[in-house]
Order: C-alpha cells, then structure tokens, then sequence
C-alpha cells in the first residue's frame, strides 16, 4: 500500500521561494520539450516516443538546468504516464506564469532530518511543519505550490499491507447532493454546501477585482470540502466493516445543461470521498467496493419490483418519497436506493476472500 505524506514548507524566506519556483521553470522546460517531442512525432508519422526515448532526449538537462537527473527522468515518465492516462496525443503546455510549481524527484533525491523536522533537495535546506510522523519507506515525492503561493513537500512512502480479519457489519452508501451520503439503516448526512454559503463572497471579490481575495475564499472552501470528507470517511470506515458505494459518476452529471446541478456535484466533491474511503478501508483491513446502482432508486428495496409510482428521470428529482404500487411500502428515496446498493453489493462479493478482485486506490491522507 502507498501512501502520501504533505508537509507545507516554511518559505517565509524570499531566496528559498525563488530557488523553487526557477525549479519549477526548469520542469516546465522538461514537460514543453516532451509535449514538442510528442507532437513532431504525430506530424511526421513516427512512432510516438516512450519515456526511454525522452531520457536520451535529455541527457545532461539536469546539470544544465540545475536540477537533479531524477527529476528530468520523473517528469518525462510523468508526461508519458497522463499522455496515456488521459488518451489524448499530446498534452498541455506548461507555463511559468499560470503552471502550479510542481518539482518530481524520486527517493535518493531527497533528506528528510525526522528529528529536526528539516530537508534538503539539491543543496537546498528547507524546515517543515512537521505535524505528523513519517511510515514506511520513502519511494518517491514532489515540491508543489498551490495558489496561493505556498509550497509543501510530499513524500510517497510504501506501507506494509494490512491483514487481518474482516467483520460482518455491511452498509449500503448513496451519494447524493441534498444529502452527502444516505446509508442503508436510515441514517444520512446533510451537505455543508461550502462554496453556495461562500458564493456571494466570491461574486463580490470577482468583480471588484480583487484576486488575492478570490484565491483565498476558493482555498478556504477547498480546505473546508478536504476536512469534511475526511472526517465523514474516517466515521464510515470506523463503523462499518464492509462498504459498498454507488457508481455514480460527477463527470456524467456534470455535463448536463442544468449549472445549478453541476455546481452542487463539484460543491458535494463525490470523487474525493470515495477516493477516502476505498484507501482508508484498504489501510484498517476492511473492505470497500463500487458496485452498480442502475435502478437503484426507481427498484423497491421491499418487494424488488421498479413500481409505476417510483422517481424516474429529471422529471422525478425532486420526488423524496414515495409509495410503493406493488406492495404499498413508503419508500424514502435515499435510503431506498442505499439499501438497493447494499443488496447489489452482497451479491457480487466473493464470499471466500473479500479482499480479491476488490479495485482499491490510495491516497494522501488518513
């Protein structure tokens, strides 16, 4: 299992913010040479490069510009990595101006004091806010910025696995809008809705002009939505030995023409939280899985029958509860589709090992 520890650097120091962000130009020159690369080969009909070929294109570039050879061999495995990830031919240019620094480097790279709370990349020596112990063992990490401007280093450390016995007390998760999560016994949680209580704000600071102000109501509402799932996440994984969530995909309801709709999905930050709880379970030695929920709302979690009285289509969205016609049962929307992904969940987990053929990520943070 990996796992990413992030430290903000203290770079209250002018001449430590520079050294990092000419760091950052050099990467970007590294990144534009692999996407020219790249985009030659498309046009002359070649054969598209690899990340081998780059690191011969770029043999010596990290004494010419200053920066170690790991970091030019990590930035164009990177490229190759997204260029693949993404499936698209080429890729975006890296700017000096608007490109977030972000400085690759693998373990050898990179001295972490754990005791002093200190490091040094480059012969450059830079403190930590070190909050929290490091595990395991470092295998590779990144100097990034944000926008606001502030720099941290995160390392990527392999942990050991962790076995142990797996529980019985399952739980079906939907995600929804009104409510973040409604889970299978009746119990849901409402969305905090971060960024509507924060949008007014943002309108104000938009118009007046006022950037610095913008940037930082947008941080504070990410910083806000990050907490809130964590939190939410560590709860579901402390309380519930087996998780089974909903499909649903942000991207697909994102692209839809109704921008109140696509502005609560990224507001809820679906990704995120299913991101949190399939690694966390993965780390406590529990289980997490995503399972279908086609039907899920329109099918009676009663009787098994899609009634003619159940939501169906945007016409049906904001219909909360309803009546089942088959078996006359009072279904609340949520719940009904929770316990729907719960039954779908039981049915296609191995019964033998619940660890197999289970599709788990990790993630930053626990």
């Amino acid at each position: 299992m990996f796992k990413t520890f992030k430290y903000r650097i203290k770079d209250s120091n002018s001449s430590l913010r520079n050294s990092l962000k000419e760091m950052g130009c050099a990467v970007n020159r590294i990144w534009n040479n692999a996407n020219e690369t790249q985009q030659l080969a498309i046009s002359s009909e070649h054969k598209w490069p690899s990340s081998f070929d780059l690191n011969n294109d770029t043999a010596g570039w990290g004494k010419h510009l200053n920066i170690h050879s790991d970091t030019v061999q990590e930035t164009n495995q990177q490229y190759i990595k997204s260029r693949t990830q993404f499936k698209k031919p080429y890729l975006r240019w890296r700017s000096n101006s608007k490109s977030l620094t972000w400085v690759p480097f693998k373990a050898r790279a990179i001295h972490v004091d754990f005791t002093l709370g200190s490091a040094r990349y480059l012969g450059i020596n830079f403190d930590l806010f070190y909050h929290r112990p490091l595990e395991g063992t470092v295998k590779t990490g990144s100097i990034t910025a944000d926008s606001r401007g502030r720099f941290y280093l995160n390392l990527v450390c392999e942990l050991p696995d962790f076995v142990g016995p797996t529980g019985n007390h399952k739980v079906g998760i939907d995600l929804g809008l009104k409510s973040v999560v409604s889970l299978s016994d009746g119990i849901s949680v409402e969305s905090p809705k971060y960024f509507r209580m924060m949008q007014n704000k943002l309108a104000k600071a938009q118009r007046a002009g006022k950037k610095k102000q913008t940037r930082n109501l947008h941080a504070k509402i990410k910083n806000q939505r990050l907490d809130f799932n964590h939190k939410l996440s560590n709860t579901l994984v402390n309380s519930y030995d087996v998780l089974y969530v909903g499909d649903v995909k942000s991207s697909d309801i994102i692209k839809t023409k109704s921008k109140g709709m696509a502005k609560s999905v990224n507001d809820v930050g679906w990704f995120q939280l299913k991101s949190f709880l399939l690694y966390k379970a993965l780390a406590r030695g529990k289980v997490c899985q995503e399972v279908s929920e086609k039907y899920s709302t329109q099918t009676c979690s009663e009787c098994g029958t899609i009634s003619t009285a159940s939501p169906k289509g945007v016409a049906g969205l904001n219909i909360r509860e309803w009546t089942c016609a088959e078996c006359g049962v009072s279904r609340d929307r949520d719940t009904n589709a929770a316990k729907n992904i719960l039954r779908s969940g039981t049915r296609s987990l191995p019964s033998k090992n619940l660890d197999t053929k289970l599709s788990l990520v990790g993630s930053p943070g626990l």
